[in-house]
């Protein structure tokens, strides 16, 4: 790997020891050495120019030479080039060309390039959200020692993300590591009791929670962070974990509404979604859904899957726009083209019920099954119902069980009770009343009725 070598130290030694003259003729000649192909000197030289390091700051150049370094293999590199494309810096945005320079570095053992492949996988920037391959990049560099790595990692592990989601089971081990003062957890539990993901007994105890959290949005809202200032404006206007006030909401919606501006117009996908969703609800500013649905059309075509899919649901069901089939299967097509169990879900639902197309069991089965794969609890359900009545699939009761299973240790009530009557009737199983019970009563607990 390349280091900084004693040309950048000499190089920054004269330039502050002697005068200007002096550097320049050292400058010359660690940028003769560099374009002579000598590595250390390029990723010297990429380096001064990032960091403003003896030259004016110029990421268009520092990108330039950290690039001649990354494809003759260096990993450090390589991950610099991820990082440039991930953030936009010196060149333009580009979440592909990030992954493929994140994996070239983290293929050579390079624990911070694994780590945002984990990020990436983990969020879905720019891939297929996808729990199990972060978790194995997370991992990966976990092992090389580094304990924030480890961190999210014990996360991930610790309610199966990967696995099967089970907002219950994720709140116990975040209250465990929240109440050992972890800031992520505390702000992260905080969050799931605002967006009630899970229940509390006692609201006191959300409280807690919520007024940690605040305590935590609020110093990254005060370094700019745009989604914790949105989220600080949420918890104003709602009362939640601080008293409601609706004029200090609505400042920190303008400060939100302000960093996605400037961010959704350099073209950011995220943000013009994020600005649409301000606009369309107004907050912060003048409510506008025909600037909201402009927004949204705008992070669509980019390959954002939330705008693809919000887009979807709005060309069938909102009074917003006019319903137009086409588009509602277009959209959620997008999507679930890029990996998205939820929409895959959706296409699969379209297929059954042809609803805006022609029905196709098969087809319907084949994106209920990719979606179920990834561990949508909706889909698994299905696909042990299509396994039942041999819709789409041959009649199948051994892989009815198995999805209903899938589904039922996952929370979902509807598919503990119809593997209860399974075991009650017999069908593709022995005969096990206890066992069907069992399920019947886990189905109530999950709250089916």
């Amino acid at each position: 790997m390349v280091k900084k070598t004693l040309k950048i130290q000499i190089a920054l030694f004269f330039v502050i020891l002697f005068s200007s003259n002096a550097y320049c003729l050292d400058f010359n000649q660690l940028k003769n050495e560099a374009d002579q192909g000598d590595a250390e000197a390029q990723y010297d030289l990429g380096y001064m120019y990032a960091n403003g390091k003896g030259v004016a700051q110029n990421n268009e150049e520092a990108f330039k030479w950290y690039k001649k370094v990354a494809n003759q293999g260096d990993a450090e590199a390589q991950f610099k080039l991820g990082q440039m494309y991930y953030s936009g810096i010196g060149v333009p945005q580009n979440y592909k060309e990030a992954l493929i320079w994140y994996k070239k570095a983290a293929y050579q053992g390079d624990a911070k390039a694994q780590y945002k492949l984990g990020q990436m996988y983990f969020f879905g920037d720019g891939v297929p959200q996808n729990n199990e391959e972060a978790a194995k990049w997370y991992k990966q560099a976990a092992d090389q020692g580094d304990a924030s790595n480890q961190h999210v990692l014990d996360y991930m592990y610790a309610f199966e993300v990967g696995v099967a989601e089970n907002n219950k089971e994720a709140a116990k081990w975040y209250k465990q590591a929240a109440g050992q003062g972890d800031v992520l957890s505390q702000a992260v539990l905080g969050g799931m009791y605002f967006d009630e993901q899970v229940s509390s007994q006692d609201d006191k105890e959300a409280l807690e929670w919520n007024k940690k959290a605040f305590k935590w949005y609020k110093q990254a809202a005060d370094q700019g962070d745009a989604e914790a200032q949105y989220k600080l404006g949420e918890m104003y206007y709602f009362g939640r974990g601080v008293a409601e006030n609706s004029e200090e909401a609505l400042k920190w919606y303008k400060k939100a509404f302000n960093w996605y501006k400037k961010f959704a117009d350099q073209g950011d996908a995220e943000a013009q979604f994020k600005l649409g969703q301000m606009y369309y609800s107004g907050d912060g500013v003048a409510q506008n859904k025909k600037e909201a649905l402009k927004l949204y059309h705008q992070a669509a075509g980019q390959g954002y899957a939330e705008a693809q899919i919000l887009l979807g649901e709005m060309y069938r069901y909102s009074d917003d726009v006019p319903q137009n089939f086409e588009e509602y299967f277009k959209w959620y097509k997008k999507a679930a083209d890029q990996g998205y169990a939820e929409a895959q879900y959706k296409i699969g639902y379209i297929y059954r019920y042809g609803d805006g197309v022609s029905d196709n069991a098969e087809e319907a089965f084949k994106w209920y099954k990719r979606a179920a794969d990834q561990g949508y609890a909706e889909a698994q359900l299905i696909l042990g119902i299509m396994y039942v009545y041999g819709e789409g699939v041959d009649q199948n009761y051994e892989e009815a069980l198995k999805w209903y299973k899938k589904a039922a240790n996952q929370g979902h009530g509807e598919a503990s009770i119809m593997l209860g009557q399974m075991y009650y009737s017999g069908d593709g199983v022995a005969q096990n009343k206890k066992e069907a019970l069992k399920w019947y009563q886990k189905g109530a607990e999950q709250g089916y009725t």
